[in-house]
Parts: structure tokens; sequence; C-alpha cells
């Protein structure tokens, strides 16, 4: 969905292709379209606690489209 590429987009205009390789069990859920998964174990991750609000945001836009 649009709003699912928005997310991404942002995740990666803010963390760079480095930070993105971070997210080695969220990035092959995505690619499967395990939405809900890959918001969950998102949260989890290191970018979730740094950037609290943000990343409420962007996982909620990637679970529900």
């Amino acid at each position: 969905s649009h709003n699912r590429q928005i997310a991404l987009i942002d995740l990666v205009f803010q963390l760079g292709k480095a930070g993105m390789t971070k997210f080695k069990k969220s990035i092959p859920l995505i690619n499967a379209g395990k939405w809900e998964e890959a918001a969950k174990e998102m949260r989890k991750s290191e970018w979730a606690k740094q950037t609290k609000n943000r990343s409420i945001e962007i996982t909620n836009m990637i679970r529900e489209g």
C-alpha cells in the first residue's frame, strides 16, 4: 500500500542502508507480506527504543497499510 511505502521510505531515510540491515527478522517478514509480524519485530529494535513516537507511527503504518 501507499502508506507502507511511505513508512519504509521514511525508515530508510532515517536509518540509511546500513541501519536497515539490522532488521534481520523484519525485512524478510516485510518481503513476505507479513505486516503484523514485521511491525512486532520492529518494535523490539534499538531504533524503536531510541525513537519511540516515530517508531510507533511507522510501525502502525506498516501494520495497517
